[in-house]
Order: C-alpha cells, then structure tokens, then sequence
C-alpha cells in the first residue's frame, strides 16, 4: 500500500524500531469496520490459468491479497510473511536462530546490537521474549513465548511459497519440474543457509590447521587461507596449495 493509502485507512501507524543497516520495525493498526471489503478480510486469493497460459488472481481485494501481489512482484527483492503475532514471532526467532551463531546469541547483552528480524533470538526466557516482541509490535503472552521457545508453535512459511504450494492449481502444480519439486522452502523464501564471518574464519582456521599435517606428509605448501563458501544446501572448502617435490 502507498504511504497515503496508509494514512487514510489507518487508525495510527508508528515505526517502533529502525537503525541504519538494521532494518525497521512499522506498526500499522486498522479498523477493519471502515475498510471497503470490511465484510471479507481473510478470504485467500485464488488463480486461475488463462487461456494465454498466465495465471490470473481471484478474490476479493483485501489485505490478504493486496500482501500476496507484493509479495509476488516484490519476491526477488524481499519475503513477505502472513500470519498472526505470535506466529510472526515464531517466524523471526526462527530465522535469527538460524542465521546467527550460538555464540553471539548466548553473549549478546543487548538486542539492539542485532538487526531488527533476528534480535527475538537473542531472548533467554518467555519474559525477555515478550518484551523483545512488543517492542517489534508484535503483542504476545509469556505462554505464548515459551510455546515458540518449546518449538510448539512453528514458523509460517512466506506469502510466495503460500501461493505455489496452496493457491495454483492442482493440474499446473503436478507439471512443475522435479526440480522445483525438490528445491526446500527454505531456500524459496530466502531463508537459506548463511554462516557469519566468525563462523567462516572459524571454519577455515580448522580446515588449515586439519591440512597442515597432510601437507607436511605429502610434501605440500599451502597457499593462502582456505576459501569457505555456502551455498543453499553446501558448503565447498578449496584448500590451494604448490608441491615441493
């Protein structure tokens, strides 16, 4: 929706968070009694193949499906999520779990130190978590927040996904390549693996010192530090080196 859009079918928005490089937190309340589809504001958008071969959405147009358009015409630069408070929190402290070190998130002592989606991950109980999550607008229970702790609510995966695996039919889903069919929704929605810089230093340290022995007995030199890179669903370590004999 446009900034004006906004302006004029909210009751009050406000950015609860934003730090340069870290992201922002905008929180947008709505009356839904006002809006002009007030009668449906859930109804999932459907498509339909047309006789071009294109996809054509159907539905009523609420904020449902005004989210699923950007999060299709926007899916290559950013992933969009729906779902309620408690499962968008679930969904963030996933991800920051996932692209942080255990280390960094034991010895953090302050989350603003952190990007604005990975600092719930920074939460050591339900308490710390509830107060990281309403500071992000997103209110929730402390039974709540050990239920995402527990792992007992589970993160929602992104709008796109939603759309491929739910909402295009049947038919045109069975044709998809193995491929796609195999590819994780991990890697779909952006999620996929990332290791820190510390992590990949760490990494390299252990593959250099691990190599050095079968250099000494192969009569190896070793050039230069390895090179860690990581990939969706691998991580390739070159080690370069020059024979001496």
């Amino acid at each position: 929706m446009a900034l004006y859009s906004i302006k004029v079918n909210s009751t009050q928005a406000k950015v609860l968070a934003s730090d340069k490089d870290f992201g922002s937190a905008i929180y947008v309340e709505t009356d839904l009694t006002k809006l002009p589809e007030r009668a449906d504001q859930s109804t999932f958008p459907t498509f339909e193949v047309t006789e071009a071969g294109t996809y054509s959405m159907r539905g009523p147009k609420n904020i449902v499906r005004t989210a699923t358009e950007f999060a299709l015409e926007s899916r290559k630069a950013c992933t969009v999520y729906w779902g309620s408070a408690t499962e968008i929190a679930a969904t963030l402290y996933e991800f920051g779990a996932t692209t942080t070190s255990p280390a960094l998130r034991a010895f953090c002592k302050d989350p603003l130190e952190l990007p604005v989606c990975k600092r719930l991950c920074t939460a050591s109980d339900p308490a710390s978590f509830a107060e990281i999550a309403e500071e992000l607008g997103l209110s929730l229970s402390e039974r709540s927040a050990r239920r995402i702790l527990n792992e007992e609510i589970k993160p929602v995966i992104s709008l796109a996904e939603l759309v491929r695996t739910q909402a295009i039919p049947a038919k045109e889903k069975a044709n998809e390549t193995s491929k796609a069919a195999s590819q994780k929704a991990v890697n779909r929605d952006g999620r996929s693996l990332r290791l820190c810089d510390g992590d990949k230093a760490m990494l390299a340290d252990s593959c250099k010192d691990a190599f050095l022995d079968i250099a000494n007995r192969y009569y190896l030199d070793p050039l230069g530090a390895p090179e860690v890179k990581v990939g969706p669903q691998k991580i390739e370590i070159t080690l370069r080196f020059d024979k001496l004999r």
